[in-house]
């Protein structure tokens, strides 16, 4: 799923002289009701033209508002062949293009598109009882071709074409060769960044110019205002000029000669209302463009590097990973407090090869890498055991050498010893490393009932006596050691769901308790509607309650047998209540609630429907509705049903979640082919393999953030 480029291009409305006033020759005289008052309008009249099409009568025309022009929402939107939900209860509209949505909050300046919160100049709001959308937002956001003729007050909207970047012709440009020695890509939060003005964007100053101390090939171009449009243009090989347009120019310089492997030196010059950033470049390099949220900060970056190849591979001692690029890649690594992680950034790089794993190898257990961020490729390396690394270069490629540290010492077995429980070790074996091999100790999270119990097999009665621990530190209550002759069950009861790390620390195992995402890369939680008493819909002897617990049992066989931690709400005939549901949820990076339909004695309606509400972003960008859109498609390409499309709904799985949610309507009960498909074992597996494929393509594009 890419980032949505934006939402809903709108108009261009700015006071005009005297003569305009008469050549469009009409003033709107209204009574604006909103914010429980009245207020008197008076302003000259807007056409609107869409795709072509003029807008007529609307029930509310566009509006001056606060200096910003307003429209009404779902008239412009479904015209651009959006489609538009209102949520009455929550004051939220859903507007869906393509395959990304908006959400925009009345009285709230704060929106999300598919997740990503971004900041408006002014609040929608509900006037004269329709959704009036606030111009600036709508047309950054959706990066369609806005028209402004101020002599006949017609503003036009229409679907954008496809371009490439922008070209100029000036007195410096060179004649282009075939070969370009400079990539210019477009990216950031301006949907339409090369060649685009915005009449609503007062003149600014450009008055800093500097490079971002984070990194070498980061330049950051300051302005006073907002910036309304920037053009890239390669004049030659060795020059890629950057214009800022309805800028002046207020840098102290006219020249920066710049430290840099990628570029000598900046000239900047201003003309026109354009200020002109000239890189005389030493050598190619791709171009960057970022856009800051507030419009004041353009971002450049030069010179990307291009990562072509990561490797790993088996040492006599170790493992060595390769990292080649068009340039030798400059790396940041960290390693995790409990030494179990390495993670390498590849700074000031782009990904050019799929993103991809590692098999076990030496001391590495396996490993992932992918595009982090914009400029940041990040690898992370699990590892067996606590390891060292060097680093070396040749050519375009860094090689960091993993080997072993410290060997651990295995001790012969003790005559006597005594359990303890530490606040930062947790439970202490004494003595028991060299007798307990940690990897054979069975767990069984028991989470529902909030306990968690370690078996260990074998007779360990002369390490240990039985004993119980008083924690109560908020997440554990008790832990309970049973020893006997034939093994060794240590329990811990849990005032909120913990997970387990098992270390060996010297001659001594170690047994944490931490929290879930805390030891869990990624971590879904599945719930099965109703349950218990609560049977849900029926036709005949067919419970709801039954068929989503046997998807549900289905799908997260699916996931134990993968590396993704899967929390389920139950796996047999209970209810669980709406908070345990919720609370659940919460412990984890998604969230799908499975329920079947139902249409009363409406037999014909059938298909499968997925509902989202709040975003819920955590930080990785997946949100509640591409995660139900995701669902959605997959169900629908497994079992050949009708689509019903995402919808929104205050459900209160979905309203307390705080993690991207979505509750899946599979199929509809009182339908003839829609029954026959849920009730089946067939069915039943196509949709845990739809809800499971589309949670493991999701956490591979949207990596959980730690």
């Amino acid at each position: 799923m890419r980032y949505f480029k934006a939402v809903v291009a709108l108009i261009l409305i700015f006071a005009l002289s005297a003569e305009t006033v008469l050549a469009a020759g009409k003033f709107i005289n209204m009574t604006l009701e909103y914010d429980d008052g009245s207020h008197n309008y008076s302003a000259e009249e807007v056409t609107l033209v869409v795709d072509g099409k003029t807008l007529s009568d609307l029930p509310m025309p566009p509006i001056i508002f606060n200096d910003y022009t307003l429209v009404p929402a779902r008239e412009v939107f479904e015209a651009l062949g959006a489609e538009v939900d209102w949520i009455s209860d929550l004051y939220q509209v859903y507007v869906k293009y393509e395959d990304d949505v908006v959400m925009l909050q009345i009285d709230s300046t704060k929106a999300y598109v598919n997740g990503e919160a971004m900041e408006m100049s002014i609040a929608p709001k509900i006037i004269n009882d329709k959704t009036m959308i606030p111009l600036r937002f709508a047309s950054e956001s959706i990066g369609m071709e806005v028209g402004w003729n101020s002599q006949t007050r017609v503003a036009s909207v229409s679907k954008p074409a496809v371009t490439t970047t922008t070209t100029t012709t000036t007195t410096e440009a060179a004649t282009e060769t075939t070969t370009a020695a400079v990539n210019i890509v477009k990216s950031g939060s301006s949907a339409n960044m090369s060649g685009y003005m915005s009449a609503e964007y007062d003149t600014v100053t450009v008055n800093s110019l500097t490079k971002a101390s984070d990194s070498d090939s980061i330049f950051l171009a300051g302005a006073d205002g907002e910036i309304s449009s920037v053009t890239v243009t390669k004049l030659s090989a060795e020059k890629v000029a950057v214009d800022i347009n309805n800028a002046t120019n207020g840098l102290p310089s006219s020249l920066y000669n710049v430290s840099d492997n990628k570029v000598e030196s900046i000239e900047v010059s201003g003309t026109a209302g354009t200020t002109r950033l000239l890189f005389n470049m030493k050598s190619e390099g791709d171009f960057r463009l970022y856009l800051s949220s507030d419009r004041k900060t353009l971002g450049i970056s030069v010179g990307t590097n291009s990562i072509t190849s990561i490797t790993m591979e088996k040492l006599v001692g170790g493992d060595k990973l390769t990292i080649t690029g068009t340039t030798t890649p400059s790396v940041r690594t960290t390693t995790s407090v409990t030494g179990d992680l390495l993670t390498v950034d590849v700074t000031d790089a782009v990904l050019d090869i799929d993103n991809g794993s590692f098999d076990e190898g030496r001391i590495v257990s396996g490993g992932t890498y992918y595009q982090f961020n914009a400029n940041t490729v990040r690898i992370s390396i699990d590892l067996q055991d606590t390891a060292g690394y060097t680093t070396d270069t040749t050519g375009n490629s860094i090689s960091i050498t993993i080997a072993k540290g410290i060997e651990t010492v295995q001790p012969s077995a003790p005559t006597t010893s005594t359990l303890s429980y530490d606040a930062q070790k947790g439970l202490v074996l004494p003595g028991a490393a060299g007798i307990i091999d940690v990897s054979n100790i069975v767990h069984s999270d028991n989470y529902n009932q909030l306990n968690y119990v370690l078996t260990l097999k074998g007779d360990f009665s002369s390490l240990f006596t039985s004993n119980t621990f008083t924690v109560n530190d908020g997440n554990i209550t008790t832990v309970e050691v049973t020893v006997a002759s034939n093994q060794a069950v240590v329990k811990f009861n849990e005032s909120r769901i913990m997970a387990m790390d098992v270390t060996v620390s010297g001659s001594d195992i170690l047994i944490k308790p931490i929290l879930p995402k805390q030891k869990y890369s990624k971590i879904i939680v599945l719930d099965a509607g109703h349950g218990g008493t609560d049977v849900g819909t029926t036709y005949g002897d067919l419970y709801e309650k039954d068929i989503t617990l046997a998807i549900l049992n289905k799908t997260k066989a699916l996931f134990d047998a993968s590396d993704i931690k899967c929390y389920a709400t139950r796996t047999t005939d209970v209810y669980p209540s709406f908070d345990d549901r919720t609370n659940l949820a919460n412990e984890g990076d998604a969230f799908v609630s499975i329920h079947i339909n139902s249409a009363g004695t409406n037999t014909t309606a059938s298909g499968t429907e997925t509902y989202s509400l709040y975003p819920n972003n955590l930080g990785n960008g997946l949100t509640s509705y591409i995660l139900a859109e995701k669902v959605l498609n997959n169900l629908l390409n497994n079992l050949g049903t009708v689509n019903r499309k995402v919808k929104s709904s205050d459900f209160k799985v979905l309203r307390d979640s705080d993690v991207p949610a979505t509750l899946a309507e599979i199929g509809f009960i009182t339908n003839a082919g829609d029954r026959a498909i849920i009730s089946s074992e067939d069915g039943q597996n196509k949709a845990a393999h739809a809800i499971y494929d589309a949670v493991v393509e999701l956490f591979n594009e949207y990596t959980p953030v730690r």
